[in-house]
């Protein structure tokens, strides 16, 4: 959830707010200033001029008529104003009259006896007056009525909020349209380049606004992308390696096969029987080379898939150890090996299906027999490790260098260097007993000190943890 002051609707919302409060109030003082300035030509020519003139000619002659005395001297008012006189006699002159408050307030000041200087207040809006001085004593007031009103106002208005509108829109698009669509630009140009092929191409995402959220979504999904644009490349880069490698190996016995026959039908010096029956076998033993190889391959790629079900039961440790090393133990007494088997307490039964099973651990163990020499010893254990049941296939061979075991369970590969020189196999055994052991929601791991011995550790669920995994299986 987005904190709200961040939002970028929030932010312009405020920005509105305050664009259209200043655009208010740099108006509305404006409007106050134009009606509120004092007439400065008024106040230090006309009005002192006038009150000098009617308090010099009410000095001379008290019962001067100040009415006549100003339409005289000015036939037509340059200006509205108006002449107030302490005994409460007011004349006015031209098209506008003050206030009622204005006149109000100059009588009320009028009422103080001996009035010798004109009120502090008389000099400022609205009546930027002057003071009629008889004899020392304030005897009138000669007020300008202010020309400053709205109706006068109305083009200079109109004006001032064309030219606040211009530069509160040039001002608003600037500072708070201007950065959003800097930010959106600067997506599009970042989506552009992702389409054209750049997968390092990212957005900006600082802030916490919605530019800044759709950013980081567009990032994240340029992240999903690239690595699924990866994974797709080193899938196709596998398919490839995988054709190049079933070819290979399909190559070879196709290839005695062929040979064999060929010898067979075009030859005729072959004919004994001996002969004939040693070139039989051979083509035998290479059909069945590549009957294993793909037949290893269909189960790697049903495992892989997800194609095989698994038949989840409990399955008894004891019986998996025994029929392995049941099958193991021609090949081994010929060369020569023992095939030792321990189950520690609590470890006698594990979830999962008996026939993938016992297939796995067949192929580590011929895998280890294969490359045991004389007089070495391959052990079968199993423990409680935790919720998980641990099973160890070792061998006290000459072990594997520290540079193939990242690649021990890559389809097709073979040790010749570091194992022994026998090149049984196809190369896809140790990948199978991966798949098989991952189907069961396990893990696999090797480790090995070349001339101690080799481990391969396999960790399964346990009874208890196995019966979601036999549902989902």
């Amino acid at each position: 959830m987005q904190v709200r002051y961040r939002s970028l609707y929030w932010r312009i919302g405020i920005g509105f707010i305050v664009c259209i409060a200043a655009v208010l109030a740099i108006q509305g003082g404006v409007m106050l200033w134009l009606t509120s300035r004092p007439d400065a030509d008024a106040r230090t020519t006309f009005t002192l001029a006038l009150a000098r003139q009617i308090g010099d000619a009410l000095t001379r002659d008290p019962g001067t008529n100040v009415d006549a005395l100003v339409r005289s001297a000015y036939p037509t008012p340059p200006r509205s104003f108006y002449v107030m006189l302490v005994s409460g006699d007011a004349y006015f002159y031209g098209n506008r009259r003050p206030t009622p408050a204005a006149t109000e307030t100059v009588q009320e000041e009028f009422q103080h006896e001996s009035l010798t200087k004109i009120p502090r207040l008389w000099e400022l809006s609205p009546y930027w007056s002057a003071p009629i001085v008889v004899n020392g004593i304030v005897k009138g007031a000669v007020a300008v009525v202010p020309r400053s009103t709205v109706r006068d106002l109305w083009p200079q208005m109109a004006l001032l909020a064309f030219g606040l509108l211009v530069v509160g829109t040039a001002l608003a698009s600037r500072f708070i349209f201007g950065p959003a669509h800097r930010r959106l630009m600067a997506l599009e140009r970042s989506a552009q380049l992702f389409g054209a092929g750049n997968a390092t191409a990212r957005a900006d995402e600082q802030g916490g606004d919605e530019v800044a959220s759709l950013a980081r979504t567009f990032n994240v999904m340029a992240s999903d992308l690239s690595a699924r644009a990866a994974e797709i490349s080193d899938l196709d880069r596998t398919r490839r390696l995988l054709l190049a490698d079933i070819s290979h190996e399909l190559m070879t016995p196709l290839t005695a096969i062929l040979g064999y026959q060929e010898k067979l039908s075009t030859d005729p010096s072959i004919s004994s029987s001996y002969q004939r029956r040693r070139y039989v076998g051979i083509i035998g033993e290479e059909a069945q080379r590549v009957q294993r190889i793909v037949s290893d391959l269909l189960d790697l790629a049903r495992f892989e898939g997800g194609g095989n079900v698994l038949d989840i039961q409990d399955v008894s440790i004891e019986g998996l150890f025994g029929r392995v090393a049941a099958r193991q133990d021609a090949a081994a007494s010929a060369r020569g090996v023992q095939v030792v088997t321990t189950i520690e307490p609590g470890a006698e039964i594990v979830r999962g299906d008996q026939f993938r099973l016992e297939q796995a651990l067949q192929n580590l163990a011929a895998n280890a027999l294969r490359h045991v020499q004389t007089g070495d010893a391959i052990e079968l254990h199993a423990a409680l490790v935790g919720r998980d049941i641990v099973i160890t296939v070792r061998d006290t061979g000459i072990g594997i260098a520290a540079e193939h075991l990242p690649f021990i369970f890559d389809r097709f590969y073979k040790i010749d260097s570091s194992r022994t020189a026998v090149l049984e196999g196809s190369g896809l055994g140790l990948s199978i007993v991966k798949a098989i052991v991952e189907r069961h929601g396990g893990r696999i791991a090797v480790t090995s000190e070349p001339g101690v011995d080799t481990r391969f550790t396999i960790r399964l669920p346990s009874t208890a943890d196995a019966v979601i995994l036999s549902r989902s299986a």
